[in-house]
């Protein structure tokens, strides 16, 4: 008597799971492009926000112009971090 019942609610399980298949597709694809959407927006809120490090301050006498300065900043003997490990 319980084999039975396991193999009616095993049949059960089964054919329940194969009809809402095509609910839980939808339901999954829905996700996925909620996720997409969350992503570009991500993407778009912190582009070069990432790229931002601390660097040593130059001597506050020279100004340095806008081109100038990213290419101080870009350079990776600045980097606060590359000082920090140089001085150990």
């Amino acid at each position: 008597m319980a084999t039975r019942g396991l193999t009616v609610l095993n049949g059960t399980i089964v054919t329940t799971l194969f009809k809402s298949s095509k609910l839980l597709l939808d339901v999954l694809l829905l996700m996925l492009f909620v996720l997409v959407i969350v992503a570009l927006l991500g993407i778009q809120l912190f582009k070069g926000d990432l790229r931002r490090k601390c660097v040593l301050n130059t001597d506050p006498a020279i100004i340095l112009t806008r081109n100038e300065w990213d290419v101080y900043v870009r350079n990776s003997y600045h980097f606060a971090l590359h000082i920090r490990i140089s001085l150990r």
